[in-house]
């Protein structure tokens, strides 16, 4: 009689036992798979943000046609703005630096006590002068959401350049230079700079 107590007390208690690694085991496929929701929703954001161009053809000085990876972008200051088709991703320039006739079309007031002296890869030399008050940026390209910043600007007098440089720029995104492909891959470092418009 005292066996046969201790024996259905062995099986229910095993069966307890089995019941709970049972519920224990379905938590743990539950974890899995919400971890594995959140790790593909996050991918589905993050290729949602990733934005690929094209390099932009030129024809250099000999004639010979090259490719350069450029971007489509806006400024913007007080209400004003204005839209560059290609602005050259230069990762060798510390600065974005644009031409003096945007400065004065947008009205922007510069700070001629921090000019700076610019040396060219061509061996030339100029001056730039940076905007006193921060500039917006605006990458807006159909079918992604937009991409807005901003940042502090110089402004070259007698110089037709237009090119984005490290400085609240090219520091704040991931880019990929596809050479062989002619393709610029730009991912921001921010999810801020993400508009929620498409």
């Amino acid at each position: 009689m005292l066996a046969s107590g201790l024996q259905a007390k062995g099986v229910a208690l095993l069966r307890q036992t089995l019941s709970c690694r049972s519920l224990w085991i379905k938590w743990m496929f539950e974890q899995i798979r919400r971890a594995f929701v959140l790790i593909s929703f996050h991918r589905t954001l993050v290729s949602l943000d990733f934005v690929e161009f094209p390099y932009e053809r030129f024809e250099g000085r000999s004639g010979k046609v090259v490719h350069r990876p450029c971007l489509p972008i806006t400024f913007s200051y007080r209400g004003k703005s204005i839209s560059i088709g290609s602005a050259l991703v230069d990762t060798g320039s510390d600065f974005t630096i644009l031409p003096l006739e945007i400065a004065h079309v947008l009205e922007i007031e510069l700070d001629d006590s921090q000019t700076i002296r610019v040396d060219c890869a061509g061996g030339g030399v100029f001056t730039a002068m940076p905007s006193q008050n921060k500039i917006g940026y605006l990458i807006s390209v159909k079918g992604y959401r937009p991409i807005a910043w901003t940042g502090t600007v110089f402004f070259a007098e007698n110089e037709p350049i237009i090119l984005l440089g490290h400085h609240e720029c090219l520091e704040k995104f991931d880019l990929t230079f596809q050479g062989p492909e002619k393709s610029l891959g730009l991912l921001p470092r921010c999810n801020e700079m993400v508009q929620t418009r498409r």
